[in-house]
C-alpha cells in the first residue's frame, strides 16, 4: 500500500495506534526510518517479510511476529509494527459481520460482544 505522504515510522506508529484504538505496540526498526510504502497483513504473517520487501515496501504492518521475522527486519532496514494479533483482526471481523449482514439481512449476525484480547499489558498496574 501506498501512503498519501511519507512518514516516519514513529509517525506511523501513532497513526495505527490511533485507527487500532490501542495503547501500545511492538515494533521493529529506526523510529525516523522515511516510509512511503507498507504491506499489511493481519494475525501473525511475518512470512510475508521477504514478500513486502521485495514489493518495495519500507514496512510490514502485522499482528505478531517471532523472533527471527524481527531480526530479518532490521536486516533488510526495514519497520516491523506488531499491535498484536487481536487488534489486527478484530476489525476485519467486524467488518465482515456487518458485509454477511448486509447479504443476509433477515439473519441475526454480528462480531462477538464479548471476545477480547487475550493478553494483557503490564501498563502501570499496582
Amino acid at each position: 500500500m501506498a501512503l498519501p505522504a511519507e512518514l516516519t515510522l514513529a509517525q506511523l506508529n501513532q497513526l495505527i495506534k490511533q485507527a487500532l484504538r490501542i495503547s501500545s505496540l511492538q515494533f521493529v526498526g529506526d523510529p525516523a526510518l522515511r516510509i512511503r510504502r507498507i504491506g499489511i497483513a493481519c494475525g501473525a504473517a511475518a512470512e510475508f517479510l521477504n514478500d513486502a520487501h521485495r514489493c518495495g515496501c519500507q514496512a510490514l504492518l502485522t499482528g505478531e511476529a517471532r523472533f527471527h521475522a524481527c531480526l530479518e527486519a532490521r536486516a533488510h532496514g526495514m519497520g516491523l509494527i506488531l499491535p498484536g494479533h487481536y487488534a489486527t483482526e478484530r476489525p476485519a471481523m467486524e467488518q465482515m459481520a456487518q458485509l454477511l449482514h448486509r447479504q443476509f439481512p433477515k439473519l441475526k449476525i454480528w462480531a462477538s460482544q464479548q471476545e477480547t484480547d487475550p493478553l494483557q499489558w503490564d501498563c502501570d498496574l499496582e
